[in-house]
């Protein structure tokens, strides 16, 4: 009799156990799956950090010629300190050429760790190959792929 009872029991534990862990993996890939949605609903979202390109002005006062300075806002959604460099390849054309970074960041600190959950603006300064065509900035997750997500704006010369 004490047998049959402990069968019995360990049935009914062994079926809670296998429930429970069933139950876990679908709640699990439940927020997994809403986790996804989210990241792919938010166009600024690359990866673990979600950027946007706030806007452009020219300057005219360096040696370097005319050059444009464009402003950057990152929000760091990882849980380590890292740097707008860490997160984000950022390419700007003119005429579809690359532009060349100047030698000095505007404001803020490209390499500067940024904290989990905290936010940062940075300007950073692209030697203009002429005063006629158009600019166009591409953010990408870093060492992506060209053909991969990408936050883009352009700005147009008047």
């Amino acid at each position: 009799m004490k047998k049959i009872i402990l069968i019995i029991i360990g049935v009914i534990i062994a079926i809670s156990v296998i429930g429970n862990c069933l139950g876990s993996n679908k709640n699990s890939s439940a927020s997994n799956s809403s986790n996804v949605e989210t990241s792919v609903s938010d166009p600024n979202q690359l990866g673990d950090c979600r950027v946007e390109i706030l806007s452009a002005r020219f300057d005219r006062s360096t040696l370097d010629g005319v050059i444009i300075v464009v402003k950057y806002k990152i929000i760091n959604l990882s849980n380590q300190l890292k740097s707008f460099d860490d997160f984000i390849d950022d390419y700007v054309y003119q005429g579809g050429v690359r532009l060349d970074e100047t030698w000095a960041t505007y404001s803020g600190d490209r390499k500067a760790d940024i904290k989990p959950g905290a936010t940062s603006e940075i300007e950073i300064g692209y030697q203009l190959r002429n005063a006629k065509e158009s600019i166009e900035v591409e953010l990408l997750k870093k060492k992506a792929s060209l053909d991969s997500k990408k936050v883009e704006k352009t700005f147009y010369i008047e």
